[in-house]
């Protein structure tokens, strides 16, 4: 009953719902009046949308596309079609963020391997006094420390490929 009820009111709960959605994202960018402000609102809207949706974070574009964005809005006089072009640009340009296997493989392989490493290294007479470590720190740690060191290799890889 409530299906029909909602497609009687005028149009799929989906599509209202996608309405609601972007009118609420135009309020934050229709008042702008520089690119300043624009970039500005549209941070608001990725900040608000990545804490507001759990799990999902979505890529801000870069600053070019959102300048470029910005100059081809303020050309419109339109507002209607400001709007249009605004849920244009955030429909195009809005990626949900995606893990590289990498990370993912090291965040699955690093905690078995830091038991391993444990267990082998309290057999060590030199390190034997990492049996005072609890589990429940060592391996959260290790596990953090190599996320970390896959991080920043891979970023350090992207700068020397860059230059």
């Amino acid at each position: 009953m409530g299906l029909i009820m909602s497609g009687m009111a005028g149009g799929s709960m989906y599509s209202r719902m996608i309405n609601f959605v972007t009118d609420t994202m135009y309020t934050f960018v229709q008042d702008s009046k520089n690119e300043e402000e624009f970039q500005a609102a549209i941070l608001r809207i990725f900040k608000s949308l990545n804490s507001s949706l759990p799990g999902k974070h979505y890529d801000v574009p870069p600053d070019h596309e959102i300048k470029t964005a910005f100059k081809e809005w303020k050309e419109e006089r339109d507002d209607e079609k400001r709007k249009e072009y605004f849920v244009k640009f955030i429909r195009d340009k809005v990626k949900l963020n995606k893990i590289d296997s990498v990370t993912m493989f090291t965040g699955i392989a690093a905690p078995p391997a830091a038991m391993a490493a444990k267990r082998a290294a309290e057999s060590v007479p030199q390190i034997k006094m990492i049996k005072n470590v609890p589990d429940v720190l060592f391996v959260p740690g290790m596990t953090v420390a190599a996320l970390f060191f896959v991080k920043m290799s891979r970023s350090m890889a992207m700068a020397k490929i860059s230059t």
